[in-house]
């Protein structure tokens, strides 16, 4: 809406905030669109809750700006001298944290500092300064995990599962590091290593006399927000002389949930050019059949909870159904996560999907491992 209109956006909330302080409460603008409160006189540490709620209960109801009537949302992080700083600096560090929390818990509310929250900050700044010396020292690894084909029995493709092992024999988390990497941004280097060792790898086991299968591996949201990962990827394919169909693409719900424009026409463009792109996770997010009805997809993967489940409850087992029904009716390839034992490959089998995936089969495993266990030779 311009610039006009956010400097007028500023102002009205600079107003309805001033309009809940106290005479001796300081509120000041401290860059952006962040305003930094400061609050003196206080017995205990609830005396701030009901400032804090009457500042966002001002922002439930709609700005109206010359040019435009506007609905934002609040987050806010409190912290508490001296428990939780002795200085002013430390004071505003471990409120941003708290406020970054409360960003993260859903927007609209607002969190306390806590001895948690500071261990936790100095954890992903651990995991930011180690995960790019790792990216430059290649102290990652690439697993990969077989998908069985039902009918036939056969692995005719696999997951691409990044691992970063540790000197003592740990490994970290990769939900965590990923998490963190996608607020850091350095996620799109992480999945540009994670296609090319995929690559690598294919090129790898052709060299060793063996028929490769597909390989899908899992992108971000931000990956597509990044201009030209379309090119990226295709560039990348042609760099070592495999052909479109040898890497599929996995993206969860939650990135088609903020489908942009962008993304879907990277999703076509991609898909008309024979990659195999599937939705990880179905079932677990706001799921949507206008997904499948729109968008370029040549399968969807089952989440593992239902899998899981499915034995002892008769829920989870018709949910089962209903998406292999579902997709099938589209012409997709249905695939089943978290299979761990004999039960589960059963019904997998009984309600219909193509494919099952999960440790009953093999947990994730090193490339070379890979090759001797499930590809054929050529």
């Amino acid at each position: 809406h311009g610039h006009e209109t956010g400097d007028a956006l500023l102002l009205q909330v600079a107003e309805r905030m001033s309009n809940v302080t106290r005479n001796y409460d300081l509120l000041a603008r401290f860059g952006g669109d962040e305003f930094v409160m400061i609050m003196s006189n206080l017995q205990e540490r609830s005396d701030v809750i009901p400032v804090v709620e009457k500042i966002l209960a001002g922002f439930k109801s709609a700005f109206n700006l010359p040019d435009a009537t506007i609905q934002i949302t609040t987050s806010v992080g409190i912290s508490i001298y001296p428990e939780d700083g002795n200085d002013p600096s430390e004071l505003l560090k471990n409120a941003d944290v708290a406020m970054y929390r409360a960003k993260a818990e859903g927007r609209n509310c607002y969190n306390f500092f806590s001895a948690e929250m500071n261990l936790e900050l100095q954890y992903s700044q651990w995991i930011e300064t180690n995960l790019n010396n790792a990216l430059k020292n290649n102290k990652l690894e690439l697993h990969f995990q077989p998908q069985v084909n039902l009918e036939n029995g056969n692995v005719e493709s696999c997951e691409a599962l990044i691992r970063w092992p540790q000197e003592n024999g740990d490994n970290i988390q990769p939900n965590d590091f990923i998490r963190i990497a996608e607020r850091t941004g350095q996620i799109n280097e992480l999945s540009f290593w994670v296609l090319n060792e995929a690559c690598r790898n294919i090129c790898a086991w052709y060299d060793q006399g063996y028929k490769p299968v597909r390989v899908d591996i899992n992108l971000s949201g931000k990956d597509f927000n990044e201009k030209g990962v379309i090119y990226k990827f295709l560039r990348t394919l042609k760099k070592y002389n495999l052909v479109p169909s040898q890497v599929g693409i996995e993206i969860t719900e939650n990135v088609l949930l903020e489908s942009t424009e962008q993304l879907i026409k990277a999703l076509k463009v991609l898909h008309n050019a024979g990659v195999h792109i599937s939705i990880d996770d179905f079932g677990t997010g706001f799921s949507s059949l206008n997904y499948l009805k729109q968008l370029p997809l040549s399968g969807i993967k089952i989440d593992q909870s239902f899998v899981h489940e499915a034995p002892n409850n008769k829920d989870d087992l018709i949910i089962m159904q209903a998406i292999t029904m579902v997709g099938q009716g589209f012409g997709l390839d249905v695939v089943a996560e978290g299979v761990e034992n004999e039960w589960h490959y059963s019904l997998c089998k009984g309600v219909g999907c193509h494919v099952v995936q999960g440790m009953h089969l093999s947990a994730p495993i090193a490339a070379d491992k890979f090759a001797k266990k499930f590809l054929k030779k050529a």
